[in-house]
């Protein structure tokens, strides 16, 4: 026991050694983070002007600084020095709307990317490697200030219960505060260093990973392999294009398999080396049907910020697969930096940002579908007039639109639609031009596909006037109750609920359609056309079933294959 608590100590003392010999060598590293600390402190305990949100720089400048100390020396290392000024620059500058835009979370993903470069390994073997040991390392360091930050508490809290003694509600707060900011990348640095100095050492986890790539991730690889090559068999058989969300799956399966290709020098036994050898040809299918998918969405919805960047994705994907052809320039550090590149471009180059380029694609977009369905006035700009029903044969133009304006509304800070366009807003749009029966289907309430079966929707929606002072009718019936508590639609069935009097009356709704339809040239079970639906509405916005007549303020018709209730919802009823 005296043993082994001597060895535990001695191994205590060179850890902390080596901490100490970390803050020599890292100084500009451990200041970001104390810096950091610091400002966040004093901003939480409101005794600074400095916002909380500036502690969101903290990673990138860390990251700043740790490149820089592997890059420069001798009269190039005032550089390094000097780095953590960064922060200075920001000083003044609100991050609230930063940290949650999408430049910021391009800077997070750039930052541990441009990290792997600094060090430009193009060895494949080394270069996964090392990423494998950041990986390692950061996980460690965290893992280790986990453990010290729960023991910290532990003891602190238990000395205070055991001598009763009052313990500030802050203190866990702030022992994770130094958890996380403080330890996490001290010990990170620590750890990273020794993975430098003995860079032959097996990697930690190395069998486990051996494990994992053998029977958990390469068979997982041939399943996804097998079911998107089974999906391109059908759309050649069926002579069809393929959806658009195929570009994400075939983006996901690519990345995926390339992991696991640049893993393969890594592993004790590589499983189907053949197949990642061989991996640009066979993904060469999937390229294919990725950038058609691409295709597809950009022409059919235009240009937006996702789209950019999924294109750019592509074309990262593209060239490491083509490299990948060429034993030379068959390397990683190729595709990392070419993804570092295009991501830069297309966030922070004024001009071509994937912002700017969708906001411009979108407003062309809304520009082509205003004048298709002719809504301009002498001024430009979408007249102030609601369209009439007949205009139900450009419902996908006005749902286009209106995703549209939904899209500038919401990413297009610098511009009202009201100037542009002379509307408030994709709502002020629905409610004051779009045709009333199609207000609920451009919003895709009850009508979430573009599914079109020729020119016609697989959902047809119905409703009634519900304008306040509508008058209502009781001829023929004795009593009116309009105000119905509660109804709930569960499957086929409708319930009506009637809490005065705690009465419960359940409605099927293929037995209500069947009712609804005799004497038509149609039953339940055909495909029925829309515009006789629409013509027939009063049909179907009502329901007379023994001494009961249901009046209902919507409904909506699913058609694909036969006739069913999608939604509804009650209005009144009437007893005879």
């Amino acid at each position: 026991m005296q043993t082994s608590l001597k060895t535990l100590w001695q191994k205590i003392r060179i850890f902390i050694g080596k901490l100490g010999e970390t803050l020599r060598l890292a100084p500009a590293e451990i200041f970001t983070t104390v810096y950091a600390f610091v400002t966040f402190t004093l901003a939480y305990e409101k005794v600074s002007p400095i916002q909380e949100e500036y502690i969101a720089l903290a990673p990138l400048v860390f990251g700043l600084s740790f490149i820089l100390n592997r890059l420069c020396h001798g009269k190039w290392r005032l550089i390094y020095y000097l780095s953590p000024l960064v922060y200075v620059l920001f000083i003044k500058t609100d991050l609230k709307d930063w940290i949650t835009s999408t430049e910021y979370i391009i800077a997070l993903l750039i930052c541990p990317l441009a990290v792997i470069l600094s060090d430009w390994i193009k060895d494949n073997k080394r270069f996964a490697e090392r990423i494998i040991r950041y990986l390692v390392d950061w996980v460690a360091a965290g893992l280790l200030a986990l453990v010290a930050y729960l023991l910290v508490n532990a003891i602190v809290y238990s000395f205070g219960y055991i001598f009763d003694l009052h313990i500030p509600s802050k203190f866990s707060f702030y022992a994770f505060l130094s958890a996380s900011i403080l330890l996490t990348p001290l010990c990170f640095l620590t750890f990273n260093r020794q993975s430098e100095q003995t860079p032959d050492r097996p990697i930690p986890g190395n069998s486990f990973l051996d494990i994992l790539a053998r029977y958990v991730l390469t068979p997982a690889a041939w399943i996804y392999t097998i079911i998107l090559y089974l999906y391109f068999v059908r759309i050649a058989i069926t002579w069809s294009l393929p959806r658009g969300g195929i570009a994400y799956l075939v983006f996901g399966f690519i990345l995926f398999a390339t992991i696991l290709k640049a893993l393969q020098p890594l592993l004790q036994k590589q499983p189907c080396k053949w197949f990642y050898e061989r991996f640009s040809l066979i993904s060469l299918p999937a390229l294919i049907m990725f950038w058609i998918g691409v295709g597809y969405r950009i022409n059919q919805y235009g240009l937006t910020e996702d789209r950019i960047y999924l294109i750019v994705c592509g074309v990262v994907m593209t060239l490491t697969i083509g490299l990948f052809f060429s034993h030379r320039w068959g390397r990683y550090l190729y595709a990392t930096l070419s993804a570092v590149v295009l991501l830069a471009l297309v966030t922070y180059i004024p001009g071509i940002r994937a912002g700017q380029l969708g906001l411009l694609s979108q407003n062309l977009r809304a520009e082509r579908l205003i004048d298709r369905l002719q809504l301009a006035d002498a001024t430009g700009k979408i007249a102030p007039i609601k369209r009439p029903d007949s205009d139900s044969i450009h419902k996908k133009d006005y749902r286009d639109l209106y995703n549209t304006l939904s899209y500038l509304e919401e990413h297009d800070k610098s511009e009202s639609l009201k100037e542009r366009y002379g509307i408030a807003g994709s709502h002020s749009f629905q409610t004051e031009i779009v045709p009333r029966t199609l207000e609920q289907y451009v919003a895709g309430w009850w009508c979430n596909n573009d599914t079109i079966m020729g020119e016609e929707l697989s959902s047809v929606h119905l409703s009634i006037d519900d304008s306040s002072d509508k008058i209502i009718s009781i001829e023929g019936y004795k009593r009116l109750h309009y105000y119905v508590n509660c109804w709930d639609q569960c499957g086929d069935t409708l319930t009506i609920l009637f809490l005065d009097t705690k009465k419960r009356w359940d409605i099927n709704l293929n037995e209500m359609l069947d009712r609804q339809l005799a004497g038509t040239p149609y039953v339940r079970t055909d495909t029925i056309p829309e515009q006789w639906i629409r013509e027939e509405s009063d049909r179907f916005l009502h329901y007379d079933v023994d001494s009961i007549r249901v009046n209902f303020s919507f409904i909506t018709l699913g058609r694909s294959p036969q006739l069913s209730v999608d939604n509804i919802g009650v209005d009144f009823l009437l007893f005879r």
